[in-house]
């Protein structure tokens, strides 16, 4: 009894059982090390199973979705409901219960909560989309306020608002759009603000340009008006105390900014020329701009010659070369479309006439340039008209600079080009009509949507810019939270 339980002599069979045991703990640990990121390879690979699935059945079960969204931390929340809606929004496959829990995920992490609105509804005219100015659901708080704001982000009165009828006209036009089969329509139309939140969130989006990015400045802030309290703040009132700072205001030819939830703004920040731009950014934290900024920049519609054109152009591809790290994250919206009676719609001294017209009318008659549902531009007319076919002389100079330097492209030309009826209504006199800006809602709205694309395309890029090295990077360090920028 004694020899059985005593203890087994020490001998190479024991050591060699205790280096097996040490190698069965290794393999065990690769095992589950293995395992862990198997699961969640597969775990993604799952969601995006899901998502994809989804878009081609009306039987899946999107409470699975939903909970797997919810429960999966393999990638940052922003990816994901981005991610979702590119798959999801588009593809108007949700019904009853399962539509409005779809709807909770994607306000999950807005502020303000918007009933998404169901395109059958919006296509039978029953719910004014809400890049029309249509009230938010289930209520509407700032729309029941009393002053210029209320009323111009509902487009009824208070600035270059379009006629009821051609508000009407223009959203015939987006459905008319949506039901042939156009890309993106059905989700412009049902879009709520909380699909561009996320991008937005905790940073400044600066709409930077001449009068067309104002415009598109105001159907930005009017898409978001449950965010902000009505109240807009003057731009040269923004910029920080410092060394010469007469000279600075100066150098701001105006602008202003309205405050969102968590430390968020929107600034519209005029720009004429590209040089303008180029002598202020060397100071772009006295604007209370931040290298975690990002700058929606357009320029040139004031400049009517090629030469000048790429030679200011070359002014800011110089410098943005140069201080790229130092900078906040740029994107280039594209020269918007003019419609001008001219052999390609640009604006010359003396057009034809101030009739504004479909592209090409001009040199190959009505029908000449046709833009198909895919959203690709045909030429049916003579070889002259192929530069719209390219996006007009400032786009075709622009693209490759951008491309050059790596700034992102927010694409409106072929998009915009066949909207040519809504340039009226913008200045006092309403016959004034001057085929470049457009009344609201337009084409700017549209924009917007753009946008979003833009950003969801570009997002590694806007978290990857935000980690590089810049002599500016302390003003990272600042905590982006609401009591940052407090409501006047």
């Amino acid at each position: 009894m004694k020899r059985l339980l005593a203890r087994p002599a020490r001998g190479p069979q024991s050591r060699w059982s205790r280096q097996t045991l040490l190698r069965l703990l290794f393999v065990a640990t690769a095992a589950v090390v293995l395992a862990f990121i198997g699961w969640a390879l597969a775990d993604t690979a799952k969601i995006d199973n899901i998502v994809r699935v989804q878009v081609e059945s009306d039987a899946v079960d999107y409470g699975q979705l939903a909970n797997v969204l919810l429960a999966n931390d393999t990638f940052p929340s922003d990816s994901l409901l981005s991610q979702l809606e590119s798959y999801v929004i588009p593809n108007r496959k949700l019904r009853g219960d399962d539509w409005d829990q779809m709807n909770s995920l994607l306000n999950s992490s807005c502020p303000v909560k918007y009933n998404r609105l169901r395109y059958p509804d919006v296509r039978r005219f029953k719910q004014k989309p809400y890049l029309l100015g249509g009230a938010r659901q289930p209520e509407c708080i700032n729309c029941k306020q009393e002053g210029v704001w209320p009323n111009v982000c509902q487009y009824i009165s208070n600035g270059p608002v379009c006629p009821k009828k051609d508000q009407q006209h223009f959203w015939r036009y987006l459905v008319s759009q949506a039901e042939d089969g156009a890309p993106g329509y059905e989700a412009m139309l049902t879009m709520t603000p909380c699909d561009i939140w996320p991008y937005f969130r905790g940073r400044t989006v600066w709409i930077a340009g001449d009068s067309i990015s104002q415009e598109f400045m105001r159907g930005l802030q009017c898409f978001m008006m449950e965010f902000w309290d009505m109240t807009v703040h003057d731009i040269r009132g923004e910029i920080l105390d410092g060394p010469e700072l007469e000279d600075m205001r100066e150098r701001v030819l105006g602008g202003w900014c309205v405050y969102l939830p968590e430390g968020t703004r929107l600034c519209h920040l005029r720009i004429n020329f590209p040089g303008e731009i180029v002598r202020l950014l060397p100071d772009y934290q006295r604007l209370t701009m931040k290298h975690s900024d990002i700058v929606i920049l357009n320029v040139g519609l004031w400049l009517n010659d090629v030469e000048t054109y790429n030679n200011e152009m070359q002014e800011f591809v110089s410098y943005y070369r140069e201080h790229r790290a130092d900078l906040p994250f740029f994107l280039w919206r594209d020269s918007s479309v003019q419609h001008f009676n001219t052999p390609v719609g640009n604006f010359f001294v003396d057009p034809v006439s101030w009739d504004c017209l479909p592209l090409g009318t001009l040199l190959g008659g009505v029908g000449a340039i046709q833009v198909d549902n895919d959203n690709k531009i045909h030429r049916n007319g003579p070889e002259e008209l192929e530069l719209i076919v390219e996006g007009g002389w400032r786009n075709k100079a622009a693209r490759p600079m951008m491309e050059q330097l790596g700034i992102p492209l927010i694409e409106t030309w072929n998009q915009t080009l066949p909207v040519f009826r809504y340039h009226h209504h913008y200045h006092e006199n309403p016959e004034h009509s001057d085929c470049s800006h457009w009344c609201h809602p337009s084409p700017y709205q549209m924009w917007i949507y753009d946008t979003v694309l833009a950003l969801r395309q570009t997002l590694p890029q806007v978290e990857a810019h935000n980690t590089m090295p810049g002599k500016f990077n302390f003003l990272n360090t600042v905590a982006s939270e609401a009591s940052e920028y407090e409501i006047d």
